[in-house]
């Protein structure tokens, strides 16, 4: 489906996103922690690859 700015979409943690921009644009990703060491918001939050993505998918059992 098209859409046109300005935009703000919601998904459940564990989604995989995906988009094609036809003109420039600006994703902004927000994640609520009280966390303050980067290096442990970015273990928390990003998966190293996909097999730790499809693990993380398994234990909250998300539909992929």
């Amino acid at each position: 489906k098209r859409l046109e700015a300005p935009q703000v979409l919601c998904s459940p943690a564990g989604t995989k996103r995906i988009a094609h921009a036809i003109t420039d644009v600006v994703w902004v990703t927000i994640h609520a922690t009280e966390e303050t060491d980067v290096d442990k918001i970015e273990q928390h939050f990003i998966a190293k690859d996909e097999e730790e993505f499809l693990e993380f998918s398994k234990q909250l059992k998300l539909p992929l």
